[in-house]
């Protein structure tokens, strides 16, 4: 497998697993932020290093195989261990858990205000 396809299944899991949409990993990465942890980010980057320095032969030399097939093992690790349904329900019952909050919140301070005023 090439450094490229290497790239290439990075990206591919990127938009299967998070929804990431762009073109490239590059783009991918900087659309992900703050939903890849630190490690994943500089992984992948090897890759894409490892990747451009690929198509010039005296810089391919500079590549250093095992750190690569590393950083793709953990990116792909990573990204494999990641459910997308789990994700989007944990975000729906987030939304959900804090709207009923602040109703609840509102709710209380305007029975609280209606009882100060004498309206209950």
């Amino acid at each position: 497998m090439t450094y490229q396809d290497q790239e290439d299944q990075i990206a591919e899991l990127l938009e299967d697993k998070l929804g990431i949409r762009g073109k490239g990993l590059d783009r991918k990465l900087r659309k992900a932020g703050r939903a890849l942890p630190k490690s994943v980010h500089r992984d992948a980057n090897i890759v894409m290093d490892a990747a451009r320095l690929q198509n010039n032969p005296k810089l391919a030399r500079m590549v250093d195989d095992a750190q690569v097939q590393r950083a793709h093992a953990a990116c792909e690790t990573y990204l494999s261990a990641i459910d997308p349904w789990h994700r989007r329900q944990s975000a729906i019952l987030g939304f959900l858990s804090t709207n009923a909050f602040n109703i609840l919140a509102i709710s209380a301070a305007v029975i609280a205000v209606m009882a100060w005023r004498g309206l209950i």
